[in-house]
């Protein structure tokens, strides 16, 4: 120490950040007096670059001389939660003087910048700027280039004010500020680098947008215009595609003048809108837009194409959003259920001996973006389909969403039209069906949906009722029966009495799944043995080894000395190999080929002869 300073001489260091290697090449002088602060003679490598200069700070002036190469860009994306991003950035920066006027310049090159692992044809971006630097404003050239074609480009000058700390530097709100910004070119070549969590943009760009006057409400003009635009979302199918937009900044207003698109199909979108700047206050935004036929859902297990309109306004901090929709049709597919596991359990671990909390289950993460208040009804008239574990159903209704973005809350119902469900392969009619949903802060809708069917002088019914979580499955029959007496005849079509032992065993097994809304004895089995289909087989049963068979409901008729065991898995997509063992001794293995979405190949081998042939189905 010499009068209050201290000095530090760091001789070495060696580490790593981030997976980055850091090295320090020379001894580095740290001096420090309060406020004061000093860098002597730095030179850092930092993986492949270096970092090298000086920094001297007090209370009254301001030194900085800093050069780097060739520093790694995935280190501070890595750092800000962007691992996936590479290139590399030279930097300069003088700046000397008062500490609240200092003067100098910074120049800064980005080289090679790509977001995710390099691919061919991939344009490369580079970002090229100058910043002149003055006591009361910073000049500012920067290029935006891809592929060695500039796409976009900024030049003016921003008011700032430096202080009161030595180095701080803020916005000057209250003074003008003079900025022009230019693009033209392919916006595809920066989807990477746009917030758009894996979406995909496309499209010919024009920008051009002047802002003249103080920061806090600046008046703006200009344009900004895309043709041939395309956009898709990946996880619900969207595409928007032909999108033509205009959209014109005239003082206070930016105004949306034209927005058209299809969905890629028939389907057509159109918008209008304006968003006014409020100086002080937050901008105020009143836009609509409209849609007819219009597919918003395009997957594999979930399809919906609506007609109506959406209007947003309000300040941007507040804004809500009212829509009417009507859905035109819509197919959703119940999927399979996923192997059974226990439901994971939010768990706080304790340290028992001195109370302290050691870890807390993880809490969601909270929606990013504003939260919109919501006033949304939705007209379903018919044509919404939902199909899939044995449900083959249409359904009318109207649903109104209401509460906030964050936290929805839905009211309203829909009703079956028509339908069928079939339990353990018998068809049963759908005569009753509603999902009401009652509001409230969890989504949980309340369901009741009775099928039956009429077989000779008794009427069975299949019953199911409570929220998605909980739901009860009640049989009943006219006149009353017990419910191990209406499945044997539902699934058999005979009493309990005249059943096989086979047909017991299935019985019991049908009982079981009914009793846990699970998967029975059988299904466990199968899981465990990582097979696709696992049955009890009796009788002259022809079809054990098809892939559609499902675990435990194989019927037939015969005796003990009948019964078996087949077993099946897909080894490979559009490929299943089935072998079937009998107690007689008797056996069997079939290969199934799919060459076609409809047609099916397939031979089948045992101790009582080979065969081959083709398989045409169609499901509808």
């Amino acid at each position: 120490m010499d009068g209050g300073t201290t000095r530090v001489t760091l001789a070495r260091l060696t580490g790593k950040l981030v997976d980055t290697p850091l090295r320090l090449q020379r001894p580095l002088l740290v001096t420090a007096n309060g406020a004061n602060l000093g860098l002597t003679d730095l030179a850092l490598a930092v993986g492949d670059g270096t970092v090298e200069g000086m920094v001297k700070r007090d209370a009254n002036r301001l030194d900085v001389d800093l050069t780097a190469r060739q520093l790694p860009v995935g280190l501070g994306a890595a750092l800000a939660g962007q691992p996936e991003i590479g290139g590399t950035i030279d930097l300069q920066l003088a700046l000397a003087g008062p500490a609240a006027q200092p003067r100098g310049r910074l120049t800064l090159g980005a080289r090679d910048l790509r977001a995710g692992p390099v691919q061919r044809d991939q344009p490369v971006i580079g970002i090229d700027t100058v910043a002149n630097i003055a006591p009361s404003e910073v000049d500012i050239e920067a290029a935006v280039t891809a592929g060695g074609n500039r796409l976009l480009s900024a030049s003016g000058a921003v008011p700032v004010a430096f202080g009161p700390a030595p180095g701080a530097v803020a916005l000057a709100e209250h003074r003008p500020l003079r900025l022009r910004v230019r693009g033209e070119g392919e916006l595809a070549a920066l989807t990477d680098f746009l917030p758009l969590a894996g979406d995909r943009v496309a499209g010919a760009f024009r920008l051009a947008l002047d802002a003249d006057g103080p920061v806090a409400q600046p008046q703006l003009s200009g344009e900004l215009s895309l043709d041939r635009g395309h956009y898709e979302n990946r996880a619900s199918g969207l595409v928007i595609d032909a999108i033509a937009l205009q959209m014109t900044a005239d003082r206070d207003r930016v105004v949306l003048r034209r927005l058209e698109a299809t969905d890629g199909d028939k389907g057509t979108l159109k918008g209008k809108g304006t968003v006014r700047l409020n100086g002080s206050q937050a901008p105020a935004a009143d836009a609509t837009i409209t849609v007819a036929g219009f597919r918003a859902l395009r997957r594999s297990d979930a399809t919906l194409r609506a007609t109506g309109s959406t209007t947003v306004n309000d300040p941007v901090d507040a804004l809500t959003l009212a829509a009417r929709i009507t859905v035109d049709e819509a197919e959703f597919f119940i999927p399979d259920p996923p192997p059974t596991s226990a439901k994971k359990i939010p768990v706080t671990v304790i340290d028992s001996a001195a109370g302290r909390v050691l870890e807390r289950p993880e809490e969601p993460a909270p929606a990013s973006g504003g939260v919109l208040d919501l006033d949304v009804a939705i007209h379903v008239p018919g044509r919404t389909f939902i199909r899939g574990r044995g449900l083959d159903s249409e359904w009318e209704g109207d649903i109104h969403v209401r509460g906030t973005s964050a936290a929805p809350e839905l009211t309203g119902a829909l009703k079956v039209a028509k339908g069928k469900f079939a339990f353990f392969g018998k068809d049963l009619a759908l005569t009753r069906g509603t999902v009401t949903f009652t509001g409230g802060s969890e989504i949980e809708p309340d369901l009741d949906v009775l099928a039956e069917t009429t077989d000779a002088d008794t009427t069975f019914q299949v019953g199911a009722a409570g929220t998605p979580d909980d739901l009860k499955i009640k049989l009943s029959s006219i006149p009353p029966l017990p419910d191990d007496e209406i499945l044997s005849r539902l699934i058999f079509g005979r009493e309990m009495t005249r059943l096989t032992p086979a047909q017991g065993l299935q019985l019991a097994q049908a009982a079981a799944t009914l009793s846990s809304g699970g998967p029975g004895m059988l299904d466990k089995m199968r899981q465990e043995l990582g097979l696709d289909t696992l049955n009890i087989v009796s009788g002259s049963d022809n079809d054990n080894l098809q892939p559609s068979a499902r675990s435990g409901t194989t019927g037939g008729n015969g005796g003990a000395e009948n019964m078996g065991i087949s077993a099946g898995k897909y080894v490979a997509d559009g490929v299943y190999v089935g072998a079937e063992q009998r107690f007689s001794g008797e056996t069997r293995t079939k290969v199934e080929i799919e060459v076609l979405p409809d047609v099916s190949v397939e031979t089948t081998a045992g101790n009582r002869g080979e065969s081959a042939g083709v398989i045409w189905k169609r499901d509808y």
